[in-house]
């Protein structure tokens, strides 16, 4: 038998095999493994990169708590809980998403436990990218599709991997504000190195990242071409060598041991 037939979890945690050994995801600690040793995510790289806006986002809720007349406890907090609402809403069009360009209807259980107003941009943002997606042409393609790159050592998973409109692509789904963020591209860029890298040589790879907007229920697809992505790849290259220098400095719980 073999052991992804074995194992009662989604095709996506199943064991892959790279390079003769097996990769895998480890759910509850959000790691992945190759062949036992930990490899750092696409996403976990990514987030060496700093975020500016997020401390005057964060400083923003908490004043509109105070305004509300919420304790200075209760608005140390707001951000969090506007955070975790609308990573709420994130994974559920993440997840309508999957199903649809899987050819399957989104189920009302999605969006149940969302509330009233969320269900509302999630049944438009469905309808969006069921508009969008009947309008391309899509060819064979591999969904939830791992990447990992041996020579660069790290590992992620995109959407769909595969031909759109006669060109060879990967695709990510972005739910979000108003926009998407620069870093996207690197992250288009890390899945393209790695596949590059395990099938040797492939043809021009376009980046499709397609945007579901969490508030207006709106989907936007943004595109490049190769001739647009060259810097991205580059710049994610340096990243990964920055992260890799950066898990070699001792933590100060290491130099206590030395010491």
């Amino acid at each position: 038998m073999n052991i992804n037939d074995a194992l009662d979890v989604p095709e996506w945690q199943r064991p892959q095999m790279f390079y003769g050994k097996p990769l895998t995801y480890h759910d509850g600690r959000h790691m992945y493994f190759w062949d036992g040793v930990h490899v750092p995510s696409v996403t976990t790289i990514i987030k060496r990169l700093d975020k500016p806006g997020l401390l005057w986002w964060a400083a923003e809720e908490a004043v509109k708590a105070m305004q509300r007349g919420e304790s200075p406890e209760e608005a140390r907090k707001a951000h969090v809980k506007v955070k975790d609402a609308a990573a709420d809403i994130g994974n559920v069009l993440h997840d309508i998403a999957e199903r649809i360009q899987s050819g399957k209807e989104p189920s009302a259980d999605l969006t149940r436990k969302l509330p009233v107003e969320d269900q509302l941009i999630a049944s438009n943002c469905a309808l969006a990218l069921k508009e969008w997606m009947g309008a391309q042409q899509f060819g064979d393609a591999e969904l939830e599709r791992k990447v990992f790159s041996k020579s660069m050592m790290y590992a992620g998973r995109c959407d769909r991997f595969g031909r759109i409109n006669n060109r060879l692509a990967v695709l990510d789904f972005k739910s979000g504000g108003e926009k998407i963020y620069p870093e996207t591209w690197l992250q288009m860029s890390a899945y393209e190195l790695a596949l590059q890298e395990e099938y040797g040589a492939l043809d021009d790879v376009w980046h499709y990242a397609i945007h579901l907007n969490k508030k207006t229920g709106k989907c936007t697809p943004y595109i490049r071409g190769p001739e647009h992505t060259s810097w991205a790849k580059e710049a994610w290259r340096r990243l990964v060598d920055f992260d890799r220098c950066m898990r070699q400095v001792p933590t100060e719980a290491q130099m206590r041991k030395v010491a």
